[in-house]
């Protein structure tokens, strides 16, 4: 009776010692963890027998579970341990907002920020109240980038997506940051994402000719501040604060290589790995400006049919200025319609098969008889190589695109 009382006693003080190591081996756990249970048993002081009881207390509670992964660094099938909700208890039902204190940026230049180490960065951001989120990396072989997600080669936004679900996180409970930056203290490598709230972000993507799209926009708009601004793998991010409901949209207003970026969307934030292998910088590092009404009134409505409908109806009223035939000395292009009637001429002579320097003696002679105001030789540079992305009617013809 007494030996009974005895194994009864003994087993409660090992559940007790087996739910205490299991509460040390969560706390130690990265969110996602690769160690063996040999590695773990080293790093806690235990047996492997000690580590195997206490992860299948943890699995058995449902505090974590374990997949079966895809190791990209072995390249083979490994057992991983997933902590089932590392930060649930930082997540609430209503809207997720944290004051932006934008003063913290007047202290610093592009320059100092941009050569700080990742935690220093993390640090700042969440001194300025920039929300982080952890996002999948690009990995490099030569000839070949494939993502630090299980889709590897296949992904399609290779090291753009974020790695946990974001939307629900409430940042104005620090605690967050502190469980977002255990991400990073487990894998350095994770590109940055701010979650955008209380500002908007202009994506100028120069491989679809975004810069003509922006400098379009500027002509018929107006200049947008660029006073915090980012350049990416193949373009540039433009910061500008505003508290109008805008949404996010892709195409800006219907023109190529323009997207938004609004309360709630993710963008690619400087200290990341585009997979171009070119660093996100900081181009400039001031307090963004008001975003301009002429501006907020064009996009507050951008990313609703509604609004592309009535887009399409205000180019229909504004349309492309055409070159008549017989032009006479009155005949001008406008401000406001110059960089698109060149791109477009731009883009005809293109297609016949000409090289950059007609292009160029062409859009310089249109510029020259007919822009009012005059375009710079810079932009008119920019607009031949811009349309000399394009293959001629030739080369498409070869290509079967015809």
């Amino acid at each position: 009776m007494e030996g009974n009382e005895y194994k009864r006693d003994l087993s409660v003080r090992q559940a007790a010692l087996v739910a205490d190591l299991a509460e040390r081996l969560y706390n130690f756990m990265p969110p996602v963890c690769w160690m063996t249970e040999e590695n773990l048993a080293k790093e806690l002081g235990v047996s492997r027998w000690q580590v195997r009881n206490a992860k299948a207390h943890l699995l058995k509670t449902g505090r974590v579970k374990m997949e079966l992964r895809q190791n990209g660094k072995r390249q083979n099938a490994v057992h991983t341990l997933i902590k089932s909700a590392p930060i649930n208890q930082y997540i609430y039902d209503g809207e997720s907002s944290r004051q932006i204190h934008w003063n913290v940026i007047e202290s610093a230049s592009a320059k100092d920020v941009n050569s700080m180490t990742p935690f220093e960065l993390l640090e700042l951001y969440e001194q300025i109240g920039f929300q982080t989120i952890p996002l999948h990396y690009p990995k490099f072989k030569p000839g070949l980038v494939y993502c630090s997600c299980k889709r590897g080669r296949n992904c399609p936004t290779i090291g753009k997506h974020p790695v946990i679900a974001y939307k629900s996180l409430d940042f104005s409970d620090p605690r967050t940051y502190r469980a977002m930056q255990s991400y990073w203290q487990h894998d350095i490598n994770y590109n940055i994402g701010f979650r955008v709230d209380g500002f908007v972000v202009l994506d100028v993507d120069y491989r679809h000719g975004g810069q003509w799209s922006l400098g379009s926009l500027q002509d018929e708009l107006g200049e947008l501040p660029a006073a915090l601004s980012v350049t990416t793998g193949n373009g540039k991010h433009i910061y500008v604060s505003t508290n109008a409901d805008i949404l996010n949209a892709v195409g800006v207003m219907g023109l190529p290589g323009l997207d938004l970026r609004s309360s709630g969307g993710i963008v690619v934030a400087p200290c990341s790995v585009h997979f171009s292998e070119i660093q996100y910088q900081w181009e400039t590092f001031g307090i963004p400006e008001r975003l301009p009404e002429s501006w907020t009134l064009n996009l507050k409505a951008g990313g609703t049919a509604s609004a592309r409908t009535s887009q399409a109806g205000r180019a229909a009223a504004q349309p492309e200025v055409l070159l008549p035939a017989m032009p006479d000395a009155n005949f001008v292009i406008p401000d406001g319609r110059r960089n698109r009637t060149l791109f477009g001429y731009a883009c005809r002579e293109r297609g016949k098969g000409a090289n950059h320097d007609h292009i160029l003696d062409v859009i310089t002679t249109l510029n020259e008889t007919y822009c009012e105001p005059k375009l710079g030789e810079a932009e008119l540079k920019d607009i031949a190589a811009s349309a000399m992305r394009y293959s001629s009617e030739a080369e498409k013809r070869q290509m079967g695109l015809r």
